[in-house]
């Protein structure tokens, strides 16, 4: 008995210095276990809008997260936080401007082939948009719209099938210009 209370007392002072230390063995397994829940709930929730049997795969990356969806139409992923890391084969039509950050990547949704990212840049609004319409206009593409409201601006532009669509605008948070690209291929 008293053999039973030593080692009893024993794993009680280990486990609270384990804890206390945040040596929790457990914090792993309960992380991996609310991180599957969400997958789950997420799957549901984009199956009920009409997404039949979604797969979604929900990983972290320190500063980013990706999401994987898998169904029916294809397969498609986004990709969110303070330094996404832009992946090796997103199209060459997506210009990336110099010096910006990645805040996020989401593309092939539906089984469409496109992408959608946003950048964060301290250039201003007005060099940001005159460089994509001298990037674009020196690659060939056609410059076929051009919108300035308040404090932000749009480009579009087309080639050979395939449409992008240059957002300027501020991030009243820090004062940088946040910058959206929007690629899509006509299937």
């Amino acid at each position: 008995m008293k053999g039973i209370s030593l080692s009893a007392a024993f794993i009680a002072i280990v486990s609270l210095a384990l804890f206390g230390a945040g040596c929790n063995p457990f914090q792993s397994a309960q992380e991996k276990a609310e991180e599957k829940a969400a997958e789950k709930m997420t799957e549901k929730m984009l199956e009920s809008m009409g997404g039949e049997n979604v797969d979604v795969d929900v990983s972290d990356g320190g500063d980013a997260a990706t999401v994987k969806i898998d169904n029916e139409d294809g397969s498609g992923e986004m990709m969110f936080g303070d330094e996404v890391e832009l992946p090796d084969d997103l199209s060459d039509s997506v210009l990336i401007y110099d010096d910006a950050t990645p805040m996020s990547v989401i593309r092939n949704l539906g089984g469409n082939r496109g992408a959608m990212i946003t950048l964060k840049t301290d250039a201003s609004i007005d060099d940001a948009a005159d460089w994509y319409a001298e990037q674009y206009k020196d690659a060939g593409w056609e410059q076929e719209q051009t919108v300035s409201l308040n404090d932000t601006k749009m480009l579009g532009f087309t080639k050979d099938g395939e449409e992008v669509l240059v957002t300027f605008g501020p991030d009243e948070k820090d004062g940088d210009t946040m910058i959206s690209i929007n690629w899509s291929v006509d299937n």
